[in-house]
């Protein structure tokens, strides 16, 4: 009797991905569950244990004491540890791809560039100064959720805005002017954003609001100012399209002013 060929290399391929993804899902067992090649089989404990409640199982025995905290657009760059020293001074994006909002318009503002509100900029966004998001996670880690207790959710968000009125805000303080270009990302022109805080509040949370922020406003522009010659204006645009129609919208468009 012949042995049959081994199957082709791609379909080997293919079994051994699945075989991979099937143990990375698979729920932690208790130890009295014995594991086989082709499947968990719980042994007898007193009671029979079914595979889908050995994760259960674990977990309760674990108890794992976890917190999640979604975060809002971070603009800034020190934090009062990082100004104490200009080498610790963090990275600042002002490209149309990964720069955040407030810190393009900021060093839009410092280097003459009219500040690109995309679409009617009626986009709703929440936002935070880099201070706070390092004094959330510290209020988080020192008051984790009891043992047992469910993921506690809290948002690391001062408050929210429109980016229109962000634009009108940062050139009414330096004088800059606002252009609209289309946008390149694939949204509503328009969105209302409802996002609660109170949890990092009654923590002891003193978020800086943007109303308030002209200091950090211009501590901001200082440090673009500084390192403008460093500043790539053709980086500006964004060029990541989210999809064919929003490239040819932007391409047919007037385009973006660079000052």
């Amino acid at each position: 009797m012949t042995t049959p060929p081994p199957p082709p290399p791609r379909r080997r391929q293919r079994r051994r991905r699945a075989l991979l993804r099937r143990r990375a899902t698979a729920a932690p067992l208790p130890r009295h569950c014995r594991v086989t090649a082709a499947r968990a089989t719980p042994q007898r404990c007193g009671r029979t244990v079914a595979p889908a409640a050995a994760g259960a199982a674990a977990a309760a025995r674990t108890s794992p004491r976890a917190c999640r905290a979604p975060q809002g657009i971070v603009w800034g760059t020190n934090t009062p540890l990082t100004a104490s020293d200009e080498r610790l001074c963090n990275r600042f994006d002002y490209d149309g791809e990964y720069g955040t909002v407030l810190n393009r318009f900021l060093m839009q503002a410092a280097s003459g560039i009219p500040l690109t509100v995309y679409g009617t900029g009626g986009q709703t966004r929440a936002f935070i100064h880099i201070s706070d998001t390092c004094r959330c996670i510290e209020l988080a880690v020192a008051n984790p959720p009891k043992k047992g207790e469910r993921v506690e959710i809290l948002n690391q968000v001062a408050e929210t805005a429109r980016v229109r009125d962000i634009a009108e805000m940062v050139a009414k303080l330096f004088g800059a002017e606002v252009q609209q270009v289309a946008n390149p990302r694939q949204e509503d022109a328009e969105n209302e954003l409802v996002v609660a805080n109170q949890k990092f509040k009654l923590l002891g949370l003193e978020p800086i609001l943007l109303e308030s922020a002209d200091g950090l406003f211009k501590e901001v522009t200082e440090i673009a100012q500084k390192y403008l010659h460093r500043i790539d204006k053709s980086k500006v645009a964004s060029i990541a399209y989210w999809n064919s129609k929003r490239k040819e919208e932007v391409e047919s468009s007037a385009g973006t002013k660079l000052g």
